[in-house]
C-alpha cells in the first residue's frame, strides 16, 4: 500500500540486498471499468555497504587495511588516521579480546590505511576497526575486521631441504655432542609435510616408534646457536604421540649441561600469546601424550636460567616406548612478554 503524504504517496521496500537493482511498477485503479493503467517503471539501486574488506603485512611493523569505500580521513573521533580506533588480536579470536601487538599509527591513502604496529609473530592476527565511518555519507562499518598473517620471520621454519629427508641446517642424531640418536634413519622416520604448515609451504614430519636401546635425538640443530637477548623459544607442534611425550634438548654453552623442555597436551596453546613458558628440567618425557586434534598448537620453553650457562644447541627428541606422528614447525625466539625476538 501507498502511504500518503505532503509530496504524494511513498512506499517502503525493506530487507533489500546492498548492491542489488530492484524494479518497481506503479499502477493506478480507476473507476468505471475494473481496469489497471498500463503504470510506469522505476528502479532502485541501494548503496553498498561499507566494510573493512581485507588485512595484509608489508612488513614486521606494518599493517595494510583495505576499507570497500573510502573513510573519513584525519585523526578525529570517526577518523581512519586515528590509531585508537584500531586493535589487533589474535586471527583465532575476536574483537572483545585483548590486543596482540599494538598499534602507534595510521596513515590513509585512498581507501587504504597503513598501520605501524608492534614486532609481529609468523602466525595468524585479526585487525578490527571500530568508529571508523565512511567519508561520503558517515555511514558506519558493517563489516569491521579481516584476519591476515605475520611476517615475522621464525628462526627455523622447514622451508629448505637438504634432501628428501633433512631440513637444510639440521642433521638426523646428536651433534655436537651428547646422548645418542634415536633409533632409525631420517629416511625411515623423517618426511616433509606439506598440509597446511604453520608457516610457509612445508613442515617437518616425525613418524617413528623407537625401539631404543636409548631414548635419543631425532633432529639437531647442526651448529651451535645462541639466543642473544632472547629469554624463549616456541615451537609449533600438530598430531599425536603416545607412551611418550616430545622433549626438547637444550644444551648449555659447549654441552657442558643437558636441560630439557618436556613437551605434552597441557603444556600445549592456541596462540604465542597465551603460553606459559615451561622452565627447564633435568630430566626428558616427564609427560606421556599429545593430541593436539589436527590443530597446530604451540609450545613456549624458557631458555633462561639454564644449567652450566647459555644455550648453545637445540635438539628435538623422542623415546622408547613411545609413537611419533608429529609435525613440528615455526622455531621462533621470544622475549619476555611472548613477542617475537631475533636471537
Amino acid at each position: 500500500n501507498l502511504t500518503p503524504g505532503a509530496s504524494g504517496r511513498t512506499y517502503v521496500d525493506s530487507g533489500l540486498t546492498n548492491g542489488t537493482t530492484y524494479h518497481y511498477r506503479v499502477c493506478a485503479n480507476h473507476t468505471g471499468p475494473a481496469t489497471l493503467s498500463a503504470g510506469v517503471t522505476g528502479s532502485a539501486t541501494p548503496v553498498d555497504a561499507f566494510n573493512v574488506n581485507s588485512a595484509s603485512s608489508t612488513s614486521n611493523t606494518t599493517v595494510n587495511v583495505v576499507f570497500s569505500h573510502a573513510p573519513t580521513p584525519g585523526g578525529g573521533a570517526t577518523g581512519a588516521e586515528n590509531a585508537s580506533n584500531y586493535k589487533i588480536v589474535l586471527g583465532s579470536g575476536t574483537c572483545a579480546d585483548a590486543a596482540a601487538i599494538s598499534v602507534s599509527a595510521a596513515s590513509l591513502s585512498g581507501m587504504t590505511v597503513t598501520l605501524t604496529t608492534g614486532s609481529q609473530s609468523p602466525v595468524s592476527y585479526r585487525v578490527c576497526v571500530s568508529n571508523v565511518t565512511r567519508n561520503s555519507d558517515s555511514a558506519t562499518l558493517t563489516t569491521n575486521s579481516a584476519t591476515f598473517t605475520g611476517t615475522g620471520v621464525p628462526w627455523q621454519s622447514f622451508e629448505s631441504w637438504a634432501s628428501a629427508n633433512q631440513p637444510t641446517g639440521w642433521v638426523y642424531g646428536t651433534p655436537p655432542s651428547g646422548s645418542p640418536a634415536a633409533s632409525g634413519t631420517a629416511a625411515t622416520n623423517i618426511t616433509q609435510d606439506s598440509s597446511s604448515p604453520q608457516h610457509g609451504t612445508l613442515a617437518a614430519n616425525i613418524n617413528t616408534n623407537p625401539t631404543g636401546p636409548n631414548n635419543g635425538n631425532i633432529l639437531s640443530y647442526a651448529t651451535p646457536v645462541s639466543p642473544g637477548t632472547c629469554t624463549r623459544v616456541a615451537i609449533w607442534i600438530r598430531g599425536t604421540s603416545t607412551g611418550r611425550s616430545l622433549s626438547i634438548q637444550l644444551h648449555s654453552a659447549g654441552g657442558l649441561a643437558a636441560n630439557y623442555c618436556n613437551i605434552g597436551n597441557t603444556q600445549l596453546a592456541s596462540d604465542v600469546s597465551s603460553a606459559t613458558p615451561i622452565s627447564p628440567a633435568n630430566a626428558s618425557y616427564t609427560l606421556t601424550a599429545i593430541n593436539t586434534s589436527g590443530s597446530w598448537r604451540v609450545a613456549v620453553c624458557n631458555v633462561t636460567g639454564l644449567a652450566g650457562g647459555a644455550m648453545d644447541t637445540f635438539r628435538i627428541r623422542v623415546g622408547v616406548g613411545g609413537s611419533y606422528n608429529l609435525s613440528i614447525d615455526a622455531i621462533e625466539f621470544l622475549d619476555n612478554s611472548n613477542n617475537h625476538c631475533d636471537p
